[in-house]
């Protein structure tokens, strides 16, 4: 089970000398190389979906991401009267 909380992506952007620098990033999939022994490997998404469309990968798990609910104009007028103020401005002129 991969720890989304702590996982960085794997993916390794260069080398210096003889040391490979790695992306970094956090990670939100798991990818493995078709026709490769090594990996699976944890990536973020643009390196996630760079390795998918580009090196013959394939993705095994994503992170889930957490829902999100959208706010009402009415929720957002008693909470931020400010936006819903430019909001209601911006949607006149359009």
């Amino acid at each position: 089970m991969i720890d989304w909380t702590t996982a960085t992506c794997e993916e390794v952007l260069t080398m210096v000398g003889s040391i490979y620098l790695r992306c970094g990033e956090p990670a939100v999939m798991q990818v493995k190389h078709r026709g490769r022994d090594e990996g699976p490997y944890v990536m973020c998404r643009e390196c996630g979906e760079h390795n998918a469309r580009n090196r013959n990968a394939v993705v095994l798990a994503r992170k889930a991401l957490p829902k999100v609910d959208v706010i009402s104009y009415e929720i957002a007028e008693h909470l931020m009267p400010e936006v819903y103020a430019l909001l209601s401005r911006l949607e006149k002129q359009s």
